[in-house]
């Protein structure tokens, strides 16, 4: 059987209604999507599991962001994944090779966002 391979994507989120929200989102558009709610985690979770996208707030820089970016290039994955960061503090990593998205208002714009890039 031909099994669909779906686009994998780390969300790394500590707003927990986004971080219920847009999971479901992006899964609905055919993209499996794990969470992690810190820098922390998300670097965890990259142990197990590449993704194929990292999207991560802004605001998580704020508490461990820089823990993340520093990692993804530790483990020289910043080259490779595409990291999105949006809103919040994301001006603070504009020189950490992630590229930068305004966070919209609308859930449904930024999935197709994502989508365009995985």
């Amino acid at each position: 059987m031909n099994e669909k391979i779906l686009p994998k994507v780390l969300l790394v989120e500590e707003n927990r209604e986004l971080a219920l929200e847009l999971p479901g989102l992006l899964s609905r558009m055919g993209m499996e999507v794990d969470v992690a709610t810190s820098g922390a985690a998300a670097l965890v979770s990259l142990h197990k599991c590449l993704p194929d996208l990292i999207i991560a707030s802004g605001q998580i820089s704020s508490h461990d962001g820089g823990c993340l970016i520093e990692g993804l290039e530790k483990l020289k994955l910043t080259g490779n994944i595409p990291v999105v960061v949006t809103g919040g503090d994301a001006d603070k990593l504009s020189n950490k090779g992630v590229f930068l998205r305004s966070a919209p208002y609308d859930l449904d714009e930024f999935a197709r966002f994502v989508y365009s890039i995985v």
